[in-house]
């Protein structure tokens, strides 16, 4: 395995128990903690630590086994990173094309490290390509919708552009099409070329 497959394997598994603790511990608490920002945050904390401790404990060996999961855990992996990096850019679903790419990549080379046939990697290859697709797809739906929900999002369009015309409703419908269209566009054909290209030099 190559180092920087390593790091993939290690970034992507590594990540996952202090993401979901840290969430666990923040959201678990308001209830009880409502009002307290600052236990809310020392909690949030906890979860981080307590996640990073598992990664270097119990967890050790397994952060180093992304290309030995089954395709389903991949995919289940690939729903996660899709769902978090669209909350952590705030709905903003243009960085989710780079988790779409990866995730060609990683069945790509999991394949090949499995000494899989072409066309099994491939299939499999297709397979998630096609998963991420559907879900940026469905990303871009949500925040066409939370964006059409907004009575203010011409004049904002037109402050965050710092544009010297107004904004109108057709513009907007035209900027969520053309762009919700051209990030799908770019994710499938960029994961297609990288997954080949993969594939050729193993070959």
């Amino acid at each position: 395995m190559k180092s920087f497959d390593k790091f993939i394997s290690i970034m992507t598994l590594g990540l996952l128990a202090p993401v979901i603790l840290t969430l666990l511990f923040w959201w678990g608490s308001i209830p009880f903690a409502m009002g307290n920002d600052q236990l809310i945050m020392r909690l949030a904390f906890t979860g981080l630590i307590a996640g990073i401790v598992l990664d270097f404990t119990l967890l050790r060996r397994f952060i180093g086994k992304l290309y030995e999961l089954p395709l389903p855990a991949l995919a289940a992996v690939e729903i996660f990173y899709s769902i978090m990096v669209y909350g952590f850019f705030m709905g903003f679903p243009v960085f989710n094309a780079i988790v779409g790419i990866l995730g060609g990549y990683i069945v790509t080379r999991r394949g090949i490290l499995r000494n899989a046939s072409p066309a099994e990697v491939l299939k499999n290859t297709k397979y998630i390509i096609r998963l991420s697709t559907v879900i940026l797809l469905f990303l871009c739906v949500c925040t066409a919708a939370l964006a059409l929900g907004e009575s203010t999002i011409c004049a904002e369009v037109k402050g965050m552009f710092k544009l010297p015309f107004d904004v109108n409703m057709k513009m907007i419908w035209a900027m969520i099409l053309i762009g919700g269209i051209s990030l799908l566009i770019f994710q499938y054909f960029l994961s297609k070329l990288v997954s080949m290209r993969v594939l050729k030099k193993a070959c």
